[in-house]
């Protein structure tokens, strides 16, 4: 009898060595700032961790421009005239750029952000004078979801996957009367990305089924010096 329980616990300690794995997530935020920015890094899911499922990306961007107007019309602008920084930002033609941009919250081959500072007032610059300003604009178009396989790879590891970014930049004017201009502007993008994995994790054993293996370990121990 004693030997048949023996037996019996050691195979409870083998059934039970594992705690049940349940969905679990973990994010990660990414940046880059600087005048057109031209590549992002992403955290990896390091697979250590469980099984990847799926996962969520966002970007956001800001833009700081410092810039002048110069009014090389003949005439001086109406009321009403305007002048505003723009960035565009686009993803790349890499593989894995493609694969992210065709989630595109703005449709896939737009920009996926578009930033478009606060205006400049240029109404009544004369002609020949200049007009400067620092103004702000962000944009944030919301997250989107990834579940495929070929996508999730990339997106495995312990390291980066590098996303290229393609920056486009320049002016909307909106002028009244003189309808000419030069301008010079010092610009700067911040580009924050997020990404949250949804995973299930890797099974680990629990504190019971432990000492329960333990106790399965120590009765085959005792057979084994018994046949002895």
């Amino acid at each position: 009898m004693k030997t048949q329980f023996l037996k019996l616990t050691c195979g409870l300690a083998l059934l039970g060595a594992t705690a049940t794995a349940t969905a679990d997530t973990i994010t990660f935020n990414n940046s880059v700032i600087g005048q057109s920015p031209t590549g992002l890094s992403i955290t990896q899911f390091d697979p250590s961790l469980g099984t990847l499922n799926s996962f969520t990306f966002s970007l956001a961007g800001s833009l700081t421009s410092t810039f002048t107007i110069t009014n090389t019309s003949a005439i001086a602008y109406d009321t009403g005239s305007s002048a505003r920084k723009n960035s565009n930002i686009y993803l790349g033609t890499s593989a894995v750029d493609l694969l992210i941009g065709a989630q595109n919250p703005n449709d896939p081959g737009n920009a996926w952000l578009s930033m478009l500072s606060s205006p400049l007032n240029l109404s009544g610059l004369a002609a020949d004078g200049t007009l400067s300003g620092t103004k702000t604009g962000s944009d944030s178009p919301g997250s989107v979801s990834y579940s495929d396989g070929t996508t999730l790879g990339y997106f495995i590891g312990t390291g980066s996957t590098l996303l290229d970014l393609n920056t486009i930049n320049g002016f909307t004017m909106t002028l009244y009367g003189g309808s000419s201009y030069d301008s010079t502007s010092i610009s700067s993008d911040t580009i924050n990305s997020v990404i949250t994995y949804s995973f299930t994790p890797a099974p680990v054993p629990e504190p019971a089924t432990l000492a329960l293996a333990g106790l399965g370990g120590l009765g085959m121990l005792w057979q084994l010096r018994r046949r002895k």
